[in-house]
């Protein structure tokens, strides 16, 4: 065989060589790279639910605090008198009044577990198992 000839077609095998591995490391960082923007999109996501979750507990407390405002025995007995068919409302307005002064802080922990706990857990536990590629884009300290 030509020695020429076979230098040559070294040369070309060797080049081939080196294109196919920087084909394959291209690949392979393209890879890493969709599955950093997947990840730092999953906890974009993640924080948002949580806002979610924080802003509609904001409304549950507001929305009880409206329902919760007093309604006494005298505002009770005014209405029954102007109109004996606001009966059922009327009692269950002091039903209502009385029940949610009582157990105010009880429900509104448990609402506030049910809401805002899960996803907070989940951010958490997303947090503890991507905390290096968080940390290098500064997304945690």
């Amino acid at each position: 065989m030509n020695p020429i000839r076979t230098m040559v077609d070294r040369l070309k095998t060797g080049r081939k060589e080196m294109a196919e591995k920087l084909e394959l490391e291209r690949l392979a960082a393209q890879e890493a790279m969709q599955w950093e923007l997947a990840t730092l999109e999953r906890f974009a996501r993640l924080n948002e639910a949580l806002v979610e979750a924080k802003r509609q507990f904001e409304v549950v407390i507001s929305r009880m605090d409206e329902a919760a405002q007093p309604y006494s025995v005298q505002t009770a007995a005014l209405e029954l008198c102007q109109d004996w068919g606001q009966l059922p409302r009327v009692v269950a307005s002091l039903a209502s009044s009385r029940c949610l002064t009582e157990y105010r802080a009880a429900l509104l922990e448990e609402i506030k577990r049910q809401l805002i706990g899960g996803a907070e857990a989940e951010l958490s536990a997303f947090r503890e198992a991507n905390v290096d590629l968080l940390k290098k884009h500064g997304l945690i300290v």
